[in-house]
């Protein structure tokens, strides 16, 4: 019987982290939703776009002005078609994953057809980079147990997709770097037209008000405030200010690690933390109708 909520342990001097992480999949997701049909439409293509041609320069340039270190998780296909992506951000010092290839629902595919990604993914990588990626980011974050055995047989070091913990944990043995819906961007900026969507984007104050709120929850809590943003989304001008207000708050936070999940992974692989929160899939089961139970 749990007494207690175990306490995690950060590197000395820290009470909790804070992580800024960017998913880089352009066009893949528009791609991805239209393998069957095509891509006819320029209205969602442009807006993507946007994060190729201004929006990951744009944030690139906010992440030196303030010193922080970022991850970047990239889709394969993104980087094959802009090859400057991957040596831009590594120039940059910044910490860099793979985002599958076209941002495949990863939980939709077989253990097979996931290894090819894997594997298409890391080829990529090391051709543009002369190294495999850090990490691992599942569209979506629609992560499968198949898809853990698929990412440990390539010695990946961690996965960023599941919210199990508000900290560093381990899944059937592979390290995980927790995300939160709720600090994604997309949630409150993601705006299609065309009848797509059934609500207007949220303001930029008041997202930003509910992050800082996040931040202040982690430093309460002892845990970690991990932020996913996207080139295309909080490239823009209007929305380029709530990450730099972000940074601005976590850089002025006495006791806080900003960090990224690579440096996470590696400190929890070899802290007192490895082991203490570790878990395992085991997936329910529906239960028997005799096995239900009944009032």
């Amino acid at each position: 019987m749990h007494t207690s909520v175990a306490q995690y342990v950060w590197p000395e001097g820290y009470h909790a982290a804070f992580s800024v992480t960017f998913d880089v999949d352009m066009i893949s997701g528009q791609l991805w939703r239209f393998r069957d049909k095509g891509v006819h439409s320029l209205n969602e293509l442009e807006q993507r776009r946007f994060g190729t041609r201004e929006g990951l320069l744009r944030i690139l340039d906010v992440l030196d002005e303030y010193g922080v270190k970022a991850q970047f998780f990239v889709s394969a296909h993104e980087a094959r078609i802009s090859p400057f992506i991957l040596p831009e951000i590594a120039r940059r010092g910044h910490h860099i994953g793979m985002h599958a290839v076209v941002h495949e629902m990863v939980h939709t595919l077989s253990p097979a057809y996931f290894a090819e990604i894997l594997d298409t993914s890391i080829d990529v990588f090391q051709k543009q980079l002369g190294r495999k990626p850090e990490g691992f980011r599942a569209p979506a974050w629609d992560l499968t147990p198949d898809c853990i055995r698929e990412l440990k047989k390539r010695d990946v070091v961690f996965d960023s997709s599941l919210s199990g913990y508000d900290h560093p944990y381990e899944m059937d043995g592979l390290t995980e770097i927790p995300i939160q819906w709720a600090l994604d961007d997309v949630l409150f900026f993601r705006y299609y037209g065309g009848g797509i969507d059934h609500w207007i984007p949220v303001g930029t104050g008041e997202v930003t008000a509910r992050w800082k709120e996040s931040l202040e929850a982690a430093c309460r809590w002892n845990e970690l405030c991990l932020l996913t943003m996207h080139p295309w989304v909080t490239g823009r001008g209007i929305r380029i200010g709530v990450l730099e207000e972000m940074l601005k708050t976590a850089c002025l936070t006495r006791g806080l690690w900003i960090t990224t999940p690579a440096e996470m992974a590696a400190y929890h692989n070899r802290s007192a933390n490895a082991g203490v929160f570790a878990q395992q899939t085991d997936l329910p089961v529906y239960p028997e109708k005799e096995h239900q139970y009944v009032e």
